[in-house]
């Protein structure tokens, strides 16, 4: 600290410029910009140094650059100072006969930037009136750059002359007993203790906050509270049972139906016979004396499990096991049909009807070939669980209740794959572990076969009969992959080619020769892949359906929109058009003859809003309507659920605001009934510092623009030039979008708020909802582009933002995510220093197939077999050398499995010896 300034004196470069290496200095030291520093010469050392060394000679202070002498002040030298995590020592010359003592600098780190910090060159004298400052009068930039590591402050005062203004307390004598508490001395630095040996003179002042500290007013998040899900709102959790009335768990937890055209609200099981029973769904049966409840879940794979279950019967208020006769049993899947009280279920992998439930019925067997892990029938086997259905059931109940169509899956070529299960450390039972089989379809390896049934409940007895798939596609692998009843006797099918480049929509009925389904439509590609895994919307008469297909847009590329199908041709016409993408169709109303559908906005990816289009039935065909895009300017992210008509619909503001959720009439979209504000969420939230999200777009190659959230902590002004560490959260994988307007408090959230980390999202080429184009860009060279926008993107960040320390920049991932996580680590790059992998895929061949080819194709050498190779991220990992890498990965994990571990294991084994 070598600089003497008056009483009133700031360090700055406002008025007067100091020297490149005064400032230099200063950054190394970890001197805050426009803090009050050398003034403390005025105060504390003049009277220290007249009380204990007693001694007036005059320093003399050699400029490094000039070598010039500078003879700042007559009384006192400096010559070096440490700043360290409880405080600031300055080491002044004290005679030997002070007294002896141990020299404590080895022990004082130097800067976090890991320059040392050489105060007895810092040669500068300011004026009065200067300070410190980068806002008038630009410095040199290794100046602020410094300025920057060292977190020097602009514009901050340090009152270190409180002391010497307010002359209020003298310092004992005694050499190097001389130790004496200063806190009195100031109430802004609360100077701790001095402290002297026989060469230097050591001032303990203690670690304040800094004001990007002080101006944090509310509570951080804590880890537990974000994992326990603390901050999760409530969303609709009912379903519509009619064109006018709703059933959901109200906040008290009891069962109701809501009648949205009366207002009527009645409670069909109270809250006090439901707590008792810890149920975890419910359905209510069509004639309304009956509601099935599941309890004691036991998860099975992403979305299935199985379930015990319990009926109350609604006039008695006696609640039963599901069937008496099996009071323990566990089921895979129960499910009321479409009139009074029948139903189905999947037992073991066989499907069982009950023509009505509670009249002594006994169940009929419709299925008897299922087999555990190898045939399912109504239910999806692993592979159409996760990649196809994303359901637990396959099952369709036809309109009139007199028919059920099912699907079936036979493995029994499939591949097995096995890893072991421990159980739980609580299970006294099940103290060895397992071994788990699972028929685990690879690229280029036999897949699982599935075919169509229909059970017919017209004769006594129920007749169950294959339904057969177009001739077109009989003679090739394929996928099935929606189903739908059109009316009572027609059946919507939707299949499609292993290679998934063409899909066919079929309708389906029986016949002569029985169920046959024939060709209505058919959808290909001849670069990327088909995208058609949703049932499509009938408007009321049955004769046109509505589905999302892509249509050219000039050279954008193709987007999602909505195409109409006239039942009794193949004539196809888009209602909409342009270069946002239609997220789903959700209802068609035909007295406004409208379709309803959720889309993106254009150049606004991240938005969700419900839109209504009119059809060319309508005297102004092709009119579109948003209907929520100004009903409130804290939700820009909607979804919602229309009754069986659609006349009413549950409208959920998902966010960026606290969700809500409400009921609305569709022809006037006037409100109906506000159900849930999360009020109490909102309130918890106003008490919490909240990270800063910015979003905002980067230029890509190609003409694309990446979108990127960072979530800042809640002291950092971007004026500032405190820097922050830097964590990137990578995904990446084809379709998917990380940075959207939906509330969430997540893990980023946490890391923000609590730990003053910068949180990362970046969207870059192959991410979803802006176009076709965007997202086939990684078809067939997975582990490519997107790894390069991931760095490219970032460096971008570090490079343009100054409050980031490029020093400190990480990345993980999950899933896709950990694969591309590794894969960046593993480029030749200096940006990111260390990275966490969960759970990845490394190489493509040991994913599944249904994933790995549709956006890789086949692995076959005629093929593409060089682009599986290359995605390989093992032959890169020798670039891992020196960056610290975390890998997590559950050996009992049910989508990546054990292998794909194993193969990381080899990976870190090449990766040590690379090191």
């Amino acid at each position: 600290m070598l600089s003497v300034l008056s009483a009133e004196a700031t360090i700055s470069s406002q008025d007067i410029p100091p020297p490149a290496r005064w400032i230099d200095l200063l950054h190394q030291c970890g001197i805050e910009e426009g803090r009050r520093t050398v003034d403390l010469a005025l105060g504390w050392m003049a009277l220290i140094l007249q009380m204990i060394t007693r001694t007036a000679k005059s320093p003399t202070f050699i400029n490094q650059e000039k070598q010039t002498e500078i003879t700042p002040f007559s009384s006192f030298t400096f010559r070096k100072s440490w700043k360290h995590d409880i405080g600031f020592f300055f080491r002044l010359p004290i005679p030997k006969k002070t007294g002896k003592g141990k020299d404590l600098s080895p022990f004082f780190p130097t800067s976090s930037s890991g320059s040392t910090c050489r105060q007895d060159e810092m040669l500068s004298v300011l004026s009065a009136e200067a300070t410190i400052s980068s806002q008038d009068m630009p410095p040199p930039a290794r100046w602020i750059d410094l300025l920057h590591q060292c977190g020097i402050e602009e514009g901050r005062r340090t009152s270190i002359d409180l002391f010497f203004a307010n002359k209020r307390k003298k310092l004992r004598k005694g050499g190097s007993k001389h130790k004496s508490e200063l806190k009195d001395f100031t109430q802004d630095l609360q100077f701790k203790k001095l402290m002297t040996d026989e060469t230097a003179l050591y001032i303990d002042v203690s670690k304040r906050k800094g004001p990007e500290e002080a101006r944090v007013k509310n509570p951080r998040f804590s880890l537990e509270e974000v994992i326990t899900g603390e901050y999760e709102p409530r969303l609709f959790n009912g379903s519509w049972i009619s064109d006018t009335e709703v059933t959901f768990r109200d906040p008290d937890g009891a069962i109701v139906i809501y009648n949205a055209r009366t207002a009527e609200k009645t409670i069909i099981v109270n809250n006090v016979t439901l707590k008792p029973l810890n149920i975890q769904t419910y359905s209510i049966s069509p004639d309304r004396k009956y509601v099935l409840m599941s309890h004691d879940h036991e998860q099975v794979f992403k979305h299935s499990f199985t379930a015990k279950y319990k009926v109350y019967i609604v006039e008695s208020e006696q609640t039963q096991p599901f069937l008496p006769d099996m009071p323990n049993a566990v089921f895979q899947y129960v499910v009321w049909g479409s009139k009074d009280s029948q139903l189905a279920y999947v037992y073991r992998n066989n499907i069982y009807y009950l023509n009505s439930y509670g009249n002594g019925a006994k169940p009929t067997a419709l299925t008897q070939s299922g087999e555990e892990g190898i045939i399912f029938n109504g239910l999806p086997d692993w592979i159409y669980e996760a990649e196809i259905f994303h359901s637990n059931n396959a099952l369709w109940w036809g309109p009139d209740g007199t028919k059920l169509a099912y699907a079936a899956f036979n493995d029994t070529q499939v591949d097995v794959m096995t890893y072991p299960w421990y159980g739980s450390y609580e299970d006294s039972t099940n103290v060895y572990p397992q071994t788990i089989r699972l028929r685990y379809p690879k690229p280029g390896r036999p897949n699982p076969k599935a075919s169509l049934w229909v059970a017919d409940f017209t004769q006594p007895f129920p007749v169950t009969e294959e339904v057969m798939p177009p001739k077109d596609i009989q003679d090739h692998d394929y996928y099935l992959t929606a189903v739908k009843w059109i009316d009572d006797q027609r059946l919507l099918a939707i299949w499609l080619r292993r290679v998934q480049n063409s899909s066919i929509v079929s309708i389906c009925q029986i016949g002569d020769s029985g169920w046959m389904c024939h060709k209505h439509s058919q959808e290909d590609t001849n670069f990327g892949w088909v995208d058609m895994y949703e049932a499509p919307v009938f408007s009321k008469d049955k004769r046109s359906y509505f589905l999302r297909l892509p249509v050219a847009d000039g050279k954008a590329g193709h987007f999602r929109h909505v195409a109409a199908f006239d039942m009794a041709s193949d004539r196809k016409d888009f209602l909409t058009h342009g270069s946002y993408d239609i997220i789903r169709i959700l209802a068609y109303l035909e007295e406004d003859h409208s379709v309803y559908y959720i889309t993106t906005l254009y150049g606004l990816p991240e938005q969700r809003h419900l839109y209504a289009v009119k059809d060319l039935s309508s005297n102004h065909p092709r009119e579109q309507k948003c209907l929520t895009c100004s009903l409130d300017e804290d939700c820009l992210y909607y979804n919602a659920l229309f009754s069986n008509e659609g006349h009413y619909f549950i409208l959920e503001c998902l966010g960026p605001g606290i969700p809500r959720i409400e009921i609305r009439e569709t022809l006037s979209n006037a409100l109906v009934e506000i159900l849930d504000t999360n009020s109490d969420l909102e309130e918890s939230l106003s008490n919490r510092a909240l990270p800063q999200i910015d979003t905002f777009k980067v230029p890509l190659k190609g003409g694309y623009k990446a979108t990127v959230r960072l979530y800042l902590p809640p002291p950092l002004r971007e004026n500032e030039i405190i820097k922050f560490p830097l964590i990137l959260h990578v995904c990446s994988s084809p379709g998917y979008q990380l940075v959207s307007e939906r509330f969430h408090i997540h893990w980023g959230s946490y890391l923000a708020s609590h730990k003053n980390y910068i949180y990362a999202q970046i969207d870059g080429r192959g991410s979803g909802y802006q176009g076709d184009k965007r997202v086939h860009e990684l078809f067939r060279k997975l582990g490519n582009i997107e790894v390069e926008d991931q760095l490219v993107v970032t460096s971008y960040l570090v490079s343009k933002k100054s409050y980031i320390d490029s020093e400190k920049v990480a990345l993980w991932g999950w899933s896709y995510g950990g694969y591309t996580a590794v894969s960046v680590l593993a480029t030749e790059n200096d940006v990111f220093s260390c990275g966490i992998s969960v759970a990845p895929i490394t190489n493509w061949l040991y994913y599944d197939s249904v994933y790995s080819e549709r956006y890789m194709q086949s692995p076959k050498p005629e093929d593409n077999y060089i682009g599986y190779e290359k995605s390989d991220v093992s032959i890169r990992a020798e670039h891992v050398r020196g960056k610290k890498f975390l890998l997590i990965h559950g050996t009992a994990d049910g989508e990546y499995m054990l292998m794909l571990f194993l193969y990381m294991n080899a990976l870190m084994i090449v990766l040590m010896i690379a090191i």
